[in-house]
């Protein structure tokens, strides 16, 4: 071989040596790419997975393998329906929310709740929110969907503790109310047992000793009463709620806080008997907690007034507060859970607001705020009215 064609070929060996360099290179990097991918979508504590048009499932996260039990492998061999729903075939668009159909019509996110089948075959309620994603690949476009499942047994839990957190709130503050009839009540007895004793009793003055216990006994059940509707569990079946009457009852649990905070209640309610189907200890706790937060939100004290009226089929609740008021760049989130920013500086668990949203949308109604910054606050509730249906069936 001459000179040179040994230098020709030392040249292309040289650059078939930079190739191979820079095709590793780009090989690793691609690698630490799909792995930082990889990583940032199991660091989302939520179910995630991508859906392709032919429904195979192309990615996950860990959250959503382990929600269903089964391996990313496994996940990535199947197809949508296989793997949430044990089925051989696609979900009929007509009977179950398929996000594949829904957002084939619509570029707009959807929302729902599903059960999903574990490996095991136990259900796992869920709420679903899927969107669409456009892609070009070679040149071709491709649409795939971008699947969310947030496992509503876990979001249960955490309205649980923070319902179980809002009544020892009450309840401790609520012994007040209970101590001081107590208190009546022992003095009321031991003047009755003294007179007894002394054997100068008169029969007018026990009678009025009785009348006092009776009295005060009949707060202490009063109070106990409304506790125990807050904190009830409720049955599965709704039924009619009076609304004033719910708020009426629940306000009165906060008679003592109010006047420790130095909060004045007003109560401007309308005066037929408005009524919503739904579970009465659910509605009572919407009301606490909006409550409760305007209590928040004047750690100075102030006024609260609550209002209802209704208008065509809706029945409206309005919470206006003259406290702090909500800053501006929080009031995209107020609603969001686990959110907390209270004016008292006391740190709260963040669900109140997250647990009433949830609550009021579960029984077809809507809440929603209007706020000044440093000029008080305003939440307003309306529930669909179930009055004039009662009314015609009782006519």
């Amino acid at each position: 071989m001459t000179e040179k064609g040994q230098n020709e070929l030392s040249l292309l060996a040289h650059r078939f040596n930079e190739m191979a360099a820079k095709l590793q290179d780009n090989i690793r990097t691609l690698s630490e790419k799909e792995a930082f991918f990889q990583a940032l979508i199991d660091a989302v504590p939520d179910g995630l997975r991508v859906i392709n048009q032919d429904f195979r499932v192309i990615q996950v996260n860990q959250a959503f393998c382990q929600q269903l039990g089964l391996s990313r492998s496994t996940v990535l061999k199947q197809t949508c329906y296989e793997s949430s729903y044990a089925k051989n075939t696609p979900c009929p668009p007509t009977l179950n929310n398929c996000p594949c159909y829904e957002l084939d019509k619509s570029t707009q996110p959807v929302k729902f709740i599903s059960q999903h089948v574990r490996a095991d075959g136990s259900l796992l309620d869920v709420e679903v929110i899927a969107a669409p994603m456009a892609l070009e690949i070679d040149g071709k476009p491709v649409k795939l969907i971008v699947e969310s499942a947030r496992d509503l047994n876990q979001a249960i839990k955490f309205s649980h503790e923070q319902k179980l957190a809002t009544m020892g709130e009450v309840a401790s503050r609520m012994a007040h109310e209970i101590y001081n009839p107590l208190t009546s009540v022992r003095l009321a007895l031991q003047s009755t047992l003294k007179s007894l004793e002394s054997g100068k009793s008169e029969p007018a003055q026990i009678i009025d000793y009785l009348k006092l216990v009776d009295g005060e006994i009949d707060k202490c059940v009063d109070v106990t009463q409304r506790l125990l509707k807050l904190g009830a569990a409720g049955s599965e079946k709704r039924q009619l709620v009076a609304i004033n009457q719910a708020i009426s009852e629940t306000m009165a649990l906060l008679r003592f806080e109010s006047q420790e905070q130095n909060i004045e209640i007003e109560l401007r309610l309308e005066a037929e008997q408005d009524r919503v189907l739904a579970r009465e200890n659910d509605i009572r706790m919407v009301v606490l907690n909006l409550a409760q937060n305007a209590f928040h939100a004047m750690p100075e004290g102030g006024k609260l007034s609550i209002q209802t009226w209704r208008d065509k089929a809706q029945i409206y609740i309005t919470f206006t507060d003259t406290g702090c008021g909500i800053q501006p760049k929080f009031l995209q989130r107020i609603f969001d859970p686990f959110f907390s920013h209270r004016a008292d500086q006391k740190k709260g668990i963040g669900l109140g607001l997250s647990i009433c949203k949830t609550l009021v949308e579960h029984y077809g109604g809507h809440i929603g705020v209007n706020s000044q910054w440093g000029q008080g606050c305003q939440f307003t509730v309306s529930l669909p009215d179930e009055s004039t249906m009662v009314s015609v069936k009782e006519s």
